[in-house]
């Protein structure tokens, strides 16, 4: 489950709701046929942390990633890369940081 309500966040004249079909980002990679990915930018306004739990690292070889860390818990997220073999290669202020596999 998400543990983040947008509803606050959003202007009340902004609004609007709308049904989507949403799927982990694994089985979208799956779809793709992909078992590698050269680069993945993962910006989706505080919700990075969960997709990043959702990964199988396992199965799927993600070479570098830029993740927004603005609207997140910056530290666990990045604990959460380290412990898969990401560096930090660059950081761009408080909002990105872009990581590499070792």
């Amino acid at each position: 489950s998400l543990k983040h309500d947008l509803k606050d966040r959003v202007p009340p004249e902004k609004k609007s709701e709308y049904e989507l079909q949403c799927y982990p980002i694994y089985d979208i990679i799956l779809a793709a046929g992909l078992t590698s990915i050269d680069f993945w930018s993962l910006d989706i306004e505080g919700f990075e942390e969960d997709v990043l739990d959702t990964v199988p690292w396992h199965k799927v070889n993600i070479k570098s990633i830029l993740v927004e860390v603005e609207h997140s818990d910056r530290d666990s997220i990045l604990s959460k890369l380290q412990a898969q073999g990401y560096k930090i290669h660059k950081e761009f202020g408080k909002q990105d940081v872009f990581l590499v596999k070792d």
